[in-house]
């Protein structure tokens, strides 16, 4: 009987939880070229495997979107008005440590090697496969993530899930920039969920 009640108040207390916090769990992407056509056609097919997707027309817009929202990978065009990409890749560099895909028509040594210099993770000419593109996307996400829960691993009182944040040291969680208030034993089975997740359990 003990058990039974104990169980209940575990999944009354889980619904609760699940309804303060909303946590988005695709994956954003930015994509930033200055052609129309282009943009349409990378949104559609990343969508297509389940990505968020936002678009802006050249380097600053993007840079201004990002200081906005969270992103887990930017495909950069080369060649843009106002902010090129080489230009916007140094100055996300300067902040972020998400992959970069470069764009570009030109098919130059040495605009590959400038692209990947200033901190781009990849690099594909145009016209391009958008099928590899999106295959290259996934592939630059797996390695980040994968990377990014090393990181996490050396740092156990805090969490990080898509846009949610738990900090066991401070008693914190976060949406965002939105604090979740969670009782002492809301935020225990939060934390103890959010490791198991984590850690892949």
């Amino acid at each position: 009987m003990k058990k039974n009640w104990c169980l209940k108040r575990y999944e009354d207390i889980r619904y609760n939880i699940i309804r303060k916090v909303i946590v988005i769990s695709e994956d954003r992407i930015l994509v930033v070229d200055d052609d129309d056509e282009i943009r349409s056609l990378v949104e559609i097919y990343l969508k297509n495997d389940g990505f968020i997707v936002h678009k802006a027309v050249d380097g600053l817009q993007a840079l201004e979107m990002m200081e906005k929202g969270k992103y887990d990978l930017v495909i950069l065009d080369l060649m843009m008005p106002v902010m090129d990409g080489i230009q916007c890749c140094m100055r996300i560099r300067q902040k972020y440590d998400m992959p970069v895909i470069m764009l570009t028509a030109k098919n130059q040594d040495m605009d590959k090697i400038a692209g990947l210099s200033m901190g781009a993770d990849d690099y594909m000419t145009k016209p391009f496969n958008p099928l590899e593109l999106v295959a290259r996307v996934k592939s630059q996400i797996r390695r980040y993530k994968g990377f990014s829960k090393i990181s996490q691993k050396k740092d156990d009182r805090r969490i990080e899930i898509g846009e949610l944040v738990i900090d066991e040291g401070m008693h914190t969680a976060f949406v965002g920039d939105k604090e979740v208030r969670l009782t002492k034993t809301e935020f225990d089975i939060l934390f103890f969920s959010g490791k198991k997740q984590r850690n892949g359990f």
